[in-house]
């Protein structure tokens, strides 16, 4: 369950001042959102994949159609909201760095009665996977269900926004990046924890288990068992727009393959390494075929 949004993404030699314009060298259009980046990677990794979201009547509404044809992602929980404008987000990106502003749109639209007219396949499903782009009260009624199911409860907390105390218990994996996780915690974006504290502390708010990318350093596992870092590959980046929606997905498609936990972030962290080597979001997540060989230079 999640959003969908078209990304307009320019690469330019610096940051911008306010009132300035400046020239970039490269320009992207692409279709994403987090909801679909991460329904597009599980999709391409071998999951069946339905997708819970709400679009708009307008151009960019039958750009989202177009592409889910494309990829094999499933339309019937897909909401058309008349009168309704389609998520855009506009990216700039500064050596391999990037900065967003997002426009939600028809993804505010998306309610728990949505989620509840879901059930029956949030019942015959493995995995739920959410992220915070769609409201809040849809995350919460999603992973309710998903537990009442039996299914496994995947929350990428992103863009990081404080949770409700009871949506904690709720969540099997929680997959915040560094910035995300101190957020949630009620920490400033530069606190000196380390990445244990920091998950360490998230499971004591009752997650079961914290996925954390650590960017190029890999991600940390941290569990009942204790904490395990598993490190990324070493690549050229250029764009890291897509890589963390990149892992998400493919992590989701691991475990609902049967991997083992730290088998499905190992095969993340090289998938979400693979993104940022490409300019743009859905154009960068790699096919089967392709994490295959990458692993094979990568393993």
């Amino acid at each position: 369950m999640g959003s969908y949004v078209v990304g307009v993404t320019v690469r330019v030699p610096r940051w911008l001042l306010p009132g300035e314009t400046l020239m970039g060298d490269s320009f992207n259009f692409s279709e994403g959102g987090k909801g679909t980046n991460q329904a597009v990677a599980a999709a391409r990794h071998g999951a069946s994949v339905r997708l819970l979201a709400a679009i708009g009547d307008d151009v960019f509404g039958r750009t989202a159609l177009a592409l889910m044809d494309r990829e094999g992602l499933s339309k019937e929980l897909l909401r058309v909201l008349p009168g309704e404008q389609t998520g855009c987000g506009i990216v700039t990106v500064v050596d391999g760095e990037n900065q967003i502003a997002l426009y939600a749109g028809a993804n505010l639209g998306l309610g728990p009665e949505d989620v509840r007219a879901a059930e029956t396949v949030i019942a015959g499903s493995g995995i739920v996977l959410a992220q915070l782009e769609v409201p809040m009260a849809c995350v919460v009624e999603a992973f309710r269900l998903g537990r009442r199911h039996g299914c496994l409860n995947i929350l990428n907390p992103a863009p990081a926004q404080p949770l409700p105390t009871e949506l904690f218990p709720l969540i099997d994996v929680l997959t915040p990046n560094g910035t995300e996780a101190r957020l949630l915690l009620g920490l400033p974006p530069d606190d000196p924890s380390p990445p244990e504290v920091l998950a360490t502390r998230l499971r004591d708010l009752g997650v079961a288990r914290v996925v954390m990318t650590l960017g190029e350093d890999g991600a940390l596992r941290m569990d009942e068992r204790g904490a395990r870092r598993i490190p990324s590959a070493c690549v050229n980046a250029v764009d890291p727009t897509g890589a963390g929606d990149t892992f998400n997905g493919v992590l989701a498609a691991g475990l609902a393959d049967g991997l083992p936990l730290d088998d499905a972030i190992h095969r993340a962290t090289r998938a979400g390494a693979y993104a940022t080597q490409c300019f743009g979001t859905i154009a960068a997540i790699p096919t089967a075929e392709q994490l295959h060989n990458f692993l094979k230079e990568h393993p």
